[in-house]
């Protein structure tokens, strides 16, 4: 420690520094920058003033490498390298075998047009050959049903009346495949008039009754208004009609029920609606979006169809090219809706559109829209009974006997019976109370709880004539008790009563002011209905727009069965219904003198204090004016 300014130092790094280096006692400080990961050995003496040198002192010092010069990030740099030539490699293949896919569906589309034009080509020239024999079967025909006023029998006029009929059709599918050709190449052309829209459906509805007839499938046209005057194309909707109608029917098995609804849209008294809804076999949700593709067939409609899937799809053409749109709602084994819109004002066409040609009748029609009672059109002339016996001899007995008045069905047990009666729906049940399966008061209280079928009237027939017998029979719903053995024309009687009965509470409740929803009820499941529905009419009553489609909405229900369902139990339709309930509530309003008509007209939903009290005294048979005295 003797003149330490003397002393003097030697390192070195050892694996860094090839040989010792010096430095001073003033510099004490070593630095190393840019070492590479591994071992070194850090060497140091010192020698004194005199110069005699210290014993070498060794440190050892490691320097660990970065991460990313690790093994383990080499590791995982080999494998990401890996995985991003697996997923390039991968990408390239996929793009190849896209290519190929786009190559083969380019093909595959090339040769499906080249074989539907063949298919296309083929229609129409059998379809031009056919047109001369069916003129030639049309022809005599006629022929045969003019001079058959006065010489044949009835069962030759109907006959001859099948074969006119029926040739007709065909000729019509003849047509059909020509026009779907013309809309496939675009050479059809819309020619719109003036026309009679309601009588024109009508007359259409009328040609599909027999056919509907023979499948026992209940068939009804059912519109809003009386007179409705439009612009349209009348072969274009002619065709629309007949193929969603014929569809329609086709898909629907025995027992079903198939209505055509005629409307205007709401708040558009420009649009047209027409509605073709059913309870057939229904569409599946993967084929409603190729439903209207040319030559498409739906995967469930094998059996049921014979025909090459060009209905549809020429339907589609004809819509569209008439300015329209039509969509599809359904579901498999619950029934299809199909919804046409199409303008029907003249300045939705051009002038090449347009075809003047009008008849004097038409010309001196106004274009007006008047709400009317809904019309139906039914094909069963007479009323539906269904009989449930499983006494074989005494069920033939009593359809024998009612056959004459009723339209009779028949079921061996109260299971196999309601079935029948959800697919019929009858005017009135006659059923024993001992029976297999399922006996007569379980039949009862099924039918009275079923929100579909619960208005139905039944008569029980039983040998048990005990007073607690028949009080378990009216306790689940039965309308009348019958004891056996009974006198056929008193069990006529009790039927005809009941339906008497249910028809004069249907009119009065609608000819009487102070006559309740609840006339017209006879089980909870319907209460609660009308209930329902009244509820939302009154929480409604004051607005102009309440229609039918708001109680559908508030009700979850479809158009259809709501239809159906207040139809059978007020005998009115639901905007009947909904102006008779407007009209009784406006009763009510003008018996507390606290309100004028005028008042009472804003109150209760009607624009018009004139219309009002016309709608008034053709309900009540009186003018509002008499009940403010």
């Amino acid at each position: 420690y003797v003149k330490e300014k003397l002393n003097s130092f030697e390192y070195m790094l050892e694996g860094f520094d090839e040989d010792w280096i010096s430095t001073s006692s003033n510099s004490r400080t070593v630095q190393y920058t840019n070492l590479f990961p591994g071992e070194y050995t850090f060497k140091i003496k010192s020698s004194n003033s005199d110069g005699y040198w210290s014993n070498v002192n060794s440190y050892n010092i490691i320097i660990k490498p970065p991460f990313w010069l690790t093994y383990q990030a080499l590791i995982l740099f080999l494998a990401f390298l890996v995985l991003v030539i697996y997923l390039i490699r991968k990408e390239m293949k996929n793009r190849l075998r896209l290519k190929q896919e786009l190559v083969t569906e380019k093909v595959n589309r090339e040769r499906d047009i080249k074989l539907n034009n063949e298919k296309l080509r083929f229609f129409t020239n059998i379809s031009h050959e056919l047109r001369t024999p069916l003129t030639l079967i049309l022809g005599p025909a006629k022929q045969l049903l003019e001079e058959s006023n006065e010489n044949s029998s009835d069962y030759q006029k109907s006959r001859f009346n099948l074969i006119h009929q029926n040739a007709s059709r065909l000729l019509n599918l003849v047509n059909q495949v020509l026009d779907f050709r013309k809309a496939q190449t675009g050479e059809l052309k819309l020619k719109v008039s003036k026309t009679d829209i309601l009588l024109f459906t009508t007359n259409t509805f009328d040609s599909f009754k027999e056919f509907a007839f023979n499948k026992q499938i209940d068939f009804n046209i059912i519109s809003e208004v009386e007179h409705l005057f439009g612009w349209i194309d009348r072969d274009k909707f002619d065709k629309i009609l007949y193929n969603l109608l014929s569809n329609a029917i086709k898909f629907t098995n025995k027992y079903g029920h198939v209505d055509l609804f005629v409307k205007l849209k709401e708040n558009d008294e420009n649009t047209l609606v027409i509605e073709v809804s059913d309870d057939g076999i229904g569409i599946p949700l993967k084929s409603q979006e190729k439903i209207f593709t040319r030559f498409y067939q739906a995967t469930n409609s094998k059996e049921n169809n014979t025909g090459s899937g060009i209905g549809l799809s020429l339907v589609k053409s004809l819509v569209e090219l008439h300015k329209g749109t039509i969509v599809v709602e359904s579901k498999p084994n619950e029934g299809s809706t199909f919804t046409v819109e199409i303008p029907i004002h003249r300045e939705s066409y051009s002038k090449k559109e347009v075809f003047e040609f009008i008849s004097n009748k038409e010309i001196s029609e106004p274009e007006t829209f008047v709400p009317i009672k809904r019309k139906t059109t039914n094909t069963d002339i007479k009323d539906k009974i269904l009989v449930i016996e499983d006494n074989t001899e005494l069920r033939k007995y009593l359809i024998d006997y009612l056959s004459a008045y009723y339209k009779v069905y028949e079921a061996e047990n109260g299971e196999e019976g309601l079935q029948l009666c959800r697919k019929i729906k009858p005017m009135l049940c006659v059923a024993d109370v001992m029976m297999p399966v399922m006996d007569g008061l379980e039949f009862c209280n099924e039918l009275k709880n079923d929100e579909f079928i619960s208005h139905i009237p039944v008569i029980l027939l039983t040998a048990l004539s005990e007073n607690e017998d028949k009080v378990k029979g009216y306790d689940v719903g039965a309308d009348s008790y019958l004891v056996k053995p009974f006198d056929p024309l008193l069990l006529k009687s009790v039927i005809v009563n009941t339906i008497k009965t249910r028809l004069e509470l249907k009119a009065k409740f609608s000819d009487e002011v102070e006559s309740e929803v609840g006339l017209l009820t006879h089980s909870p499941i319907d209460r609660e209905l009308m209930d329902q529905v009244t509820n939302i009419i009154e929480e409604h009553i004051d607005d102009v727009d309440l229609t039918t489609n708001v109680l559908c909405q508030e009700l979850g229900m479809s158009s259809s069965k709501l239809y159906r369902k207040i139809k059978e139990l007020t005998d009115l339709a639901p905007n009947e219904f909904i102006r008779t309930i407007r009209l009784k509530k406006s009763a009510k309003l003008l018996r507390s003198k606290k309100y004028n008509v005028s008042e009472v007209t804003n109150l209760v939903g009607f624009n018009d204090p004139l219309y009002f009290s016309r709608c008034f005294k053709k309900q009540f048979g009186f003018p509002p004016s008499k009940l403010l005295k």
